[in-house]
């Protein structure tokens, strides 16, 4: 994958109510259930997205977790991928000025464990990933079952 792609969660996108996406991180009781999410297959690289996200670039308090995975064809995926780089969280920071801004942080290690259906449009898996750094050290845990986006 060359460059980065960034996606932000359209408040205006009407969400299909099937979709799960949630996340604990640090070992946290408490469950983070995504407001916004996105499945598609970014056809240009060969990649299938797949983001859950609270806030909202907007109102500077968008938090996201966001991976892909490679696009081989049509047929069913029942595996477990390790990531790395591939996956990534996504934070509101404020820029020069009080600009709203993004920060991406790429994780050290990542595992999905995925069931993917393109004929039927369906996602289900679960994931951990560690990102480290001064400002950005972060253990998540999550799962998700997503409706691919048309």
């Amino acid at each position: 994958m060359n460059g980065e792609y960034i996606f932000f969660p359209d408040a205006a996108k009407r969400q299909n109510t099937d979709n799960e996406f949630n996340w604990t991180v640090n070992g946290s009781p408490v469950v983070i259930t995504a407001e916004q999410t996105v499945f598609g297959h970014l056809t240009h690289e060969k990649l299938w997205l797949f983001m859950g996200s609270v806030g909202h670039t907007s109102q500077r308090n968008l938090f996201a977790f966001q991976f892909f995975i490679p696009y081989i064809d049509e047929n069913p995926i029942d595996t477990i991928y390790e990531l790395g780089s591939l996956f990534k969280y996504h934070h509101s920071i404020a820029g020069p000025a009080g600009q709203p801004g993004i920060r991406v942080v790429s994780a050290v290690r990542a595992e999905l464990a995925i069931k993917l259906n393109p004929a039927e449009g369906t996602a289900s898996g679960t994931f951990n990933a560690t990102f480290s750094g001064e400002y950005s050290a972060l253990h998540p845990q999550g799962s998700f079952t997503l409706i691919k986006d048309r």
